[in-house]
């Protein structure tokens, strides 16, 4: 119940459906595998941190970091914002371009769902392509838009269904809308087909922009960190509206040793064996009797249709395993997205199911 002495809050906003997280619909216990959300089965090592500093304000980057990371995906610094994950990046992207109650942004269903919530949460409609099941725009019905929304938000590859959109048609989208709309590319599993980035595409594209995080094939989700790539001219609008302090310092210093030499070695160490296992569970998926489809994959998680998708839910959560039901175009019952963990949990899954 409100409080009567409280104003309530705007219509707009309690008429929202808030994006559902893995642990806001299921609560942390360390007695349980959560292969739900995605994350990496590998901690981390343990970070020696350097506290002489931490009495001032992290640079807005801050500054080591940036440089890292514009090395490691092959931009210049000044092409980047630092974000807190890239939730924040599309949050920044809509509030600097778009007009409430004018604009729009595009999507393609399935995708992930961040895109629609903040959208709506700054008072800007989402208008969606027709869906398909592997999420790929259709080129006909984007050029029959009219009016064409201010911007696009396409996830490559993509969440929930872990395919790969061509980049041809990334590139056909940023020719067709190029000097209208932005083209946003979500590449928050792009680690995991690394040499498939669309990051080349911005010395020719000024409307394109790259979202990129450390949460996924890095393993750091704890840190939530993130980067905007584009070129000068989009990155100034955004920064007038940036976080001024966005990475806190102990942040930063965890995404520097990640970025090191050391520390992409492991990335890439940690990559190759989620791979292996990730086609491992694909096989076994493709061969088990009850499994009606199971979706290629070029991430860290294996979608697959179900005859009565209830009971692999429930044989995972009888061995204290959880992965998330997904609610796909067109279909009455969930596909069941399993994230790859480690060789023991994947034997794990198989056994359960």
């Amino acid at each position: 119940m409100r409080h009567p002495s409280i104003p309530p809050a705007a219509p707009s906003l309690l008429a929202l459906a808030p994006y559902q997280s893995a642990r806001m619909l299921e609560a942390f216990d360390s007695s349980k595998t959560y292969l739900d959300a995605n994350e990496l089965p590998f901690a981390p090592p343990a970070a020696v941190m350097d506290f002489s500093e931490m009495q001032h304000y992290a640079h807005s980057g801050p500054r080591k970091m940036m440089t890292a990371f514009a090395k490691y995906a092959g931009v210049d610094p000044a092409m980047m914002v630092a974000t807190r994950g890239i939730d924040e990046g599309i949050d920044l992207l809509i509030r600097a371009y778009l007009e409430p109650h004018q604009d729009a942004i595009l999507i393609q269903r399935p995708t992930y769902g961040m895109y629609e919530v903040c959208a709506a949460a700054h008072r800007v409609q989402t208008v969606e392509l027709p869906p398909n099941q592997l999420a790929l725009p259709d080129l006909d019905a984007l050029q029959s838009l009219a009016p064409l929304p201010k911007m696009i938000f396409l996830c490559r590859p993509n969440n929930p269904t872990g395919n790969l959109m061509p980049r041809e048609t990334v590139e056909a989208i940023l020719d067709y809308t190029e000097g209208r709309c932005i083209v946003a590319v979500d590449e928050a599993y792009i680690e995991f087909c690394a040499a498939d980035s669309v990051v080349p595409l911005l010395a020719s594209h000024a409307n394109l922009v790259v979202l990129r995080t450390l949460s996924k094939g890095f393993g750091l989700a704890g840190i939530h960190t993130g980067f905007l790539l584009a070129h000068e001219e989009i990155v100034n609008a955004v920064n007038r509206i940036a976080n001024p302090y966005p990475i806190p310092e102990p942040c930063a210093q965890i995404a520097l040793d990640a970025l090191s030499t050391e520390g992409l070695a492991r990335l890439q160490n940690q990559v190759s064996q989620v791979v292996s296992e990730r086609d491992r569970l694909l096989l076994a998926l493709q061969h088990h009797p009850d499994c009606q489809a199971v979706f290629a994959s070029v991430t860290n998680f294996v979608l697959s249709k179900w005859r009565n998708p209830r009971q692999p839910i429930e044989a995972l959560r009888r061995q204290g395993i959880l992965a998330r039901p997904i609610q796909l175009p067109g279909e009455t019952s969930p596909a069941l997205r399993i994230s790859i963990g480690t060789k023991d949990e994947v034997d794990r899954v198989l056994a359960a199911i």
